[in-house]
């Protein structure tokens, strides 16, 4: 299994719901990028996944990031987009951390910084306790 994590430096955006679904685009684009072929796509907005996982139309404010994120998604073999609860995910929240301390775009692959992964392995044993 190979991670990867990105962060990108976004100033104006219109509000939290836009920014939950540009930070999943972001992340779409990045691993097409890397040309990964098997994707999970975690994100902890429940109504963002909700939207990328159904058939229907959107039309609400994120509608352009939506369809984007789905078009950019058929690159893969296999794509899944799902919710994790925001005490779930503390290593996203540490990349996050340290990059908004930096104000300047993020990418890893394989290697992470130091905090996000020791805060991945506390992750992984919250949900496979040893």
């Amino acid at each position: 299994m190979i991670m990867g994590a990105c962060s990108q430096v976004t100033l104006v955006v219109s509000s939290v719901f836009s920014a939950k679904a540009l930070v999943v685009l972001h992340g779409v684009r990045f691993v097409v990028d890397l040309g990964f072929r098997f994707v999970v796509l975690e994100s902890d907005a429940r109504a963002v996944v909700q939207k990328l996982q159904t058939e229907s139309n959107d039309f609400s404010e994120i509608s352009a990031l939506i369809w984007e994120a789905k078009g950019l998604s058929r690159a893969f073999l296999e794509c899944r987009f799902a919710f994790l609860e925001r005490s779930g995910n503390w290593f996203a929240h540490a990349v996050v951390q340290e990059c908004i301390l930096r104000l300047e775009d993020g990418f890893w692959v394989e290697e992470a910084l130091l905090l996000a992964t020791t805060l991945l392995a506390v992750d992984r044993r919250l949900f496979n306790p040893p």
